[in-house]
Protein backbone atom coordinates (compact mmCIF):
# COMPACT_ATOMS: atom_id res chain seq x y z
CA UNK A 1 0.00 0.00 0.00
CA UNK A 2 1.63 3.49 -0.62
CA UNK A 3 1.96 5.96 1.65
CA UNK A 4 0.24 8.32 0.48
CA UNK A 5 -2.50 6.44 -1.58
CA UNK A 6 -5.50 8.77 -3.27
CA UNK A 7 -3.21 11.80 -3.49
CA UNK A 8 -2.18 11.58 -6.87
CA UNK A 9 -4.18 13.74 -8.18
CA UNK A 10 -3.54 16.44 -5.73
CA UNK A 11 0.48 15.84 -6.46
CA UNK A 12 -0.50 16.78 -10.30
CA UNK A 13 -2.35 19.70 -9.50
CA UNK A 14 -0.03 21.26 -7.15
CA UNK A 15 2.70 20.51 -9.80
CA UNK A 16 0.85 22.25 -12.62
CA UNK A 17 -0.15 25.36 -10.26
CA UNK A 18 1.56 28.48 -10.36
CA UNK A 19 2.34 30.09 -6.58
CA UNK A 20 -0.38 32.29 -6.08
CA UNK A 21 -2.91 29.31 -7.02
CA UNK A 22 -0.89 27.24 -4.33
CA UNK A 23 -0.88 29.93 -1.72
CA UNK A 24 -4.84 30.41 -2.33
CA UNK A 25 -5.51 26.83 -1.35
CA UNK A 26 -3.28 26.60 1.40
CA UNK A 27 -4.79 29.72 2.94
CA UNK A 28 -8.63 28.10 2.49
CA UNK A 29 -6.89 24.30 3.46
CA UNK A 30 -5.87 26.11 6.72
CA UNK A 31 -2.17 24.62 7.23
CA UNK A 32 -0.19 25.93 9.70
CA UNK A 33 2.59 27.99 8.56
CA UNK A 34 5.09 25.53 8.73
CA UNK A 35 2.88 23.06 6.37
CA UNK A 36 2.48 25.55 4.17
CA UNK A 37 6.41 26.64 3.81
CA UNK A 38 6.40 22.78 3.44
CA UNK A 39 4.49 21.90 0.49
CA UNK A 40 5.59 26.11 -1.09
CA UNK A 41 9.40 24.47 -1.05
CA UNK A 42 8.15 20.98 -2.17
CA UNK A 43 5.70 21.92 -5.15
CA UNK A 44 7.15 25.82 -6.33
CA UNK A 45 11.27 25.81 -5.61
CA UNK A 46 11.22 21.94 -6.67
CA UNK A 47 12.98 21.11 -3.11
CA UNK A 48 14.33 17.51 -1.38
CA UNK A 49 13.16 16.46 1.62
CA UNK A 50 16.81 16.80 3.01
CA UNK A 51 16.59 20.19 1.64
CA UNK A 52 13.30 21.53 3.19
CA UNK A 53 14.22 19.92 6.59
CA UNK A 54 17.45 22.00 6.43
CA UNK A 55 15.11 25.30 6.27
CA UNK A 56 15.24 27.17 9.40
CA UNK A 57 11.54 27.86 9.08
CA UNK A 58 10.45 23.98 8.39
CA UNK A 59 13.11 22.89 11.79
CA UNK A 60 12.24 18.74 11.31
CA UNK A 61 13.79 15.99 10.39
CA UNK A 62 13.60 14.38 7.00
CA UNK A 63 10.80 11.70 8.41
CA UNK A 64 8.77 14.40 9.79
CA UNK A 65 9.04 16.52 6.84
CA UNK A 66 7.39 13.34 5.02
CA UNK A 67 4.33 13.16 7.86
CA UNK A 68 3.40 16.58 7.44
CA UNK A 69 3.78 16.55 3.41
CA UNK A 70 1.30 13.71 4.05
CA UNK A 71 -1.15 15.97 6.97
CA UNK A 72 -0.73 19.06 4.20
CA UNK A 73 -1.48 16.75 0.62
CA UNK A 74 -4.73 15.29 2.94
CA UNK A 75 -6.09 19.03 3.68
CA UNK A 76 -5.37 20.34 0.09
CA UNK A 77 -6.82 17.42 -1.17
CA UNK A 78 -10.08 18.09 1.07
CA UNK A 79 -10.06 22.04 0.21
CA UNK A 80 -9.69 21.44 -3.75
CA UNK A 81 -12.67 19.09 -3.80
CA UNK A 82 -14.78 21.08 -1.59
CA UNK A 83 -14.09 23.85 -3.74
CA UNK A 84 -14.84 21.49 -7.00
CA UNK A 85 -11.33 21.27 -8.41
CA UNK A 86 -10.88 17.82 -7.31
CA UNK A 87 -13.54 15.15 -8.14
Amino acid sequence: MKYQEGLDSTKAWLRSACKEEIETILEKAGLSDQKARIILLKYCKEKSRFHISTDDKVNLNESGVSKKTTAALRKIHAALQWLGILD
